[in-house]
C-alpha cells in the first residue's frame, strides 16, 4: 500500500500483520509489514453464499450489499482464474492464502476481521480448488 507525502499517514493498514519496520534514508521512510495469518477453521454447517451473504449483511448498508456481494465474488473467481491458466498444480493452503491476502487491507478492514470470514474464505476457497480440473 503506497501513502504519498501530505496525507495522513495510516499506522495500521493491515489487519494481519506479525512484524513492522521502518527503514529511514535521506529522503523518505520505508515501512514495511510482514503479512500473516492464521487460519481457524470453524465447524460451520453453512453453504459459503449464506456465510457471505450473513458477513455482508452484518458489515454493509442494504444499498451497497450487491455491489460487495458481486465484488468480493468476482475479486476470488479473478485469483482462481489466475491460478487456473497460470499454474498446474497447486496446494489449497497456497490458494486461501492468496484470497486472503488479497482482502488484508484498509478498504476490506471489516470484511477481514468478521469472525466468519474464516469459515467463508475456506468453504469458497475449497469449493474453487476441487473444481479447477
Amino acid at each position: 500500500m503506497i501513502q504519498y507525502q501530505g496525507q495522513e499517514f495510516n499506522d495500521n493498514p493491515y489487519p494481519f500483520y506479525k512484524n513492522y519496520k521502518v527503514y529511514n534514508n535521506e529522503y523518505s521512510n520505508t515501512h514495511w509489514w510482514e503479512l500473516d495469518f492464521e487460519l481457524n477453521q470453524i465447524d460451520d454447517n453453512r453453504a459459503w453464499r449464506e456465510i457471505l451473504e450473513d458477513i455482508i449483511s452484518n458489515i454493509y448498508k442494504e444499498d451497497k450489499i450487491k455491489s460487495k456481494r458481486a465484488s468480493i465474488n468476482g475479486r476470488i473467481s479473478g485469483i482462481h482464474g489466475s491460478y487456473k491458466s497460470k499454474r498446474t498444480n497447486y496446494d489449497i493452503e497456497e490458494f486461501i492464502t492468496d484470497i486472503r491476502a488479497s482482502f488484508n487491507n484498509v478498504m476490506d478492514r471489516e470484511f477481514i476481521l468478521h469472525p466468519d470470514f474464516n469459515s467463508f474464505v475456506s468453504k469458497r476457497c475449497t469449493e474453487l480448488f476441487h473444481s479447477k480440473k
